[in-house]
């Protein structure tokens, strides 16, 4: 069964996910209905992945001031507006975004970036300011390792697989459910935590879930040395699933105004139809790929059959 959700323009949408950007405001409630356990909420997540097993989404996000309307950027302004598609099938991925370069043309020129995931190796194909293919790269990896990693598809890992990425609920980390209900936006949630470290620095993270969307995670923040830095929000649609409608997303690097980037579904369909050869990508001839071996990249070209071969 193949669902699909399209969707237009709403200012009131619009507006709402701008509220939402304000702050994580979460205060505790009077619910006396025990919180979920983590075993129950792991359960719950991974029946929300089972529902998303094949997605194909396409999405529309900027700052606050230019996701509504046309894409293209006016010319010599500079926006963050950029478009993106996504497939996924069980671990499988592939991410293309696209964003606008004003470096050789006033009116901008869109500057794809293609990211993908077969099953064992991730791939990458960078373009240059022209909007022409620029430059790969390839590697052994792990399912979630690189898609988690960006800022721009931290939303979607969340929405549809939150608990296989280890965003949530890692059975490797000592994850907390608080055992108070927390107000978050007029809702009533679940507040999962867990300590992290990168290196000598201390990481809190938080996740709110939503038992009205059946655990769904509608908040997901991280704070660095004490310091909130990253703030991610996510609505969800009344469709079977709930499945994702918008985000925001604030980083904070540091900026007395952080960044606030507001993102809206154009289009989500649910068990999607993909072939495996849809999870990777073939370079150009003539194109220089690194390719990493062991600890180190190794610099090499496409030939003219497809093949790799060591840059002399």
């Amino acid at each position: 069964m193949r669902r699909r959700h399209t969707r237009g323009p709403s200012v009131l949408a619009f507006l709402l996910a701008i509220c939402l950007t304000t702050s994580i405001h979460a205060q505790t409630t009077g619910v006396s209905k025990p919180v979920p356990s983590l075993t129950e909420i792991a359960e719950a997540l991974q029946k929300r992945e089972a529902k998303f097993g094949s997605v194909r989404i396409r999405w529309q996000q900027g700052d606050r001031a230019n996701i509504v309307g046309d894409l293209a950027p006016k010319p010599r302004v500079k926006t963050k507006r950029n478009e993106g598609s996504a497939i996924l099938s069980g671990d499988k991925w592939r991410l293309e975004t696209a964003t606008w370069s004003l470096v050789n043309s006033p009116a901008g020129v869109r500057v794809p970036l293609w990211r993908a995931f077969n099953g064992s190796q991730f791939q990458i194909l960078h373009f240059g300011d022209d909007g022409q293919p620029l430059q790969g790269a390839i590697r052994k990896s792990l399912p979630y390792d690189d898609i988690a990693a960006g800022i721009d598809s931290l939303p979607l890992v969340l929405a549809f697989r939150p608990i296989s990425s280890r965003l949530i609920a890692g059975r490797d980390e000592d994850w907390q459910v608080n055992d108070v209900w927390q107000k978050l936006d007029g809702r009533d949630c679940v507040l999962l935590e867990c300590e992290r470290h990168a290196g000598e620095r201390p990481i809190t993270v938080q996740a709110w879930l939503d038992p009205t969307l059946e655990l769904a995670p509608v908040a997901y923040a991280t704070t660095v040395n004490g310091r909130l830095s990253t703030k991610i929000t996510i609505q969800y649609g009344d469709e079977p699933g709930f499945p994702p409608t918008g985000w925001t997303t604030t980083s904070y690097p540091g900026q007395r105004n952080p960044p606030t980037i507001v993102g809206r579904v154009a289009e989500c369909a649910v068990d999607a139809q993909i072939a495996d050869s849809e999870f990777s990508f073939t370079f150009p001839p003539g194109m220089h790929v690194f390719e990493r071996a062991g600890e180190y990249d190794r610099e090499m070209v496409v030939t003219p059959d497809g093949k790799l071969a060591p840059v002399n």
